[in-house]
């Protein structure tokens, strides 16, 4: 009848503009990727001008834009500290938020030892590290008074550096957490094995 028949048409346009809708949201996303893709990728070409001017070894060159590729693929090609730099405390407050469980895994950290003021300090403290693969995070006997949280990657852990690794830390795990408090040298040597994004707490 009649009725069914409006019902029907109402439908099939209400679909008609949702789905064109969706269609230009897409579109938007894509054309916004491109217009970021062609400005990190003009910054990338500076860089390789750049390192093609100091006559930059091919391995260096290509370990660059190794993680140029990361910093695009992880970040959209902006580094997160930069990012961070430009916003007001209260943000980056919310921002750094979600990383507080992993500042508690230390344990130290831990609701039981540490005041909430204290906490949220420590994270307003936190800096944005990324190693690139093969970059030593903290070398045998040096002092650094650093508590480095593992963000996303692996770092291997070995008595030397060139030696087999011993240990693997990955996502959720930590190190420094003694050189922090008391400024001691590293009994081991530390080094990234693939791109691996950090938290680090400063003294």
């Amino acid at each position: 009848n009649d009725v069914e028949l409006l019902m029907a048409v109402i439908i099939i346009v209400h679909g008609a503009l949702f789905f064109s809708h969706i269609i230009a949201a897409i579109t938007s996303l894509l054309a916004n990727r491109d217009v970021s893709n062609k400005q990190f990728g003009a910054e990338v070409d500076r860089v390789r001008r750049y390192l093609a001017a100091r006559a930059a070894p091919p391995d260096t060159q290509a370990r660059m834009k190794s993680y140029l590729d990361f910093i695009m693929t992880r970040q959209l090609g902006m580094h997160e500290s930069t990012f961070m730099a430009i916003l007001p405390p209260g943000l980056q407050r919310e921002l750094r938020a979600p990383f507080s469980g992993l500042l508690q895994s230390v344990p130290y950290f831990k609701p039981q030892f540490c005041s909430t003021a204290l906490l949220e300090t420590c994270l307003d403290a936190l800096e944005f590290r990324t190693y690139v693969p093969e970059a030593v995070v903290v070398a045998q006997a040096e002092r650094r008074r650093e508590l480095i949280l593992v963000r996303s990657g692996r770092i291997d852990i070995s008595v030397a550096s060139g030696k087999t690794s011993l240990h693997t830390l990955v996502a959720g795990d930590y190190l420094g957490d003694f050189q922090l408090l008391f400024g001691t040298p590293s009994e081991l040597h530390a080094t990234a094995s693939v791109f691996t994004e950090t938290l680090v707490l400063p003294f």
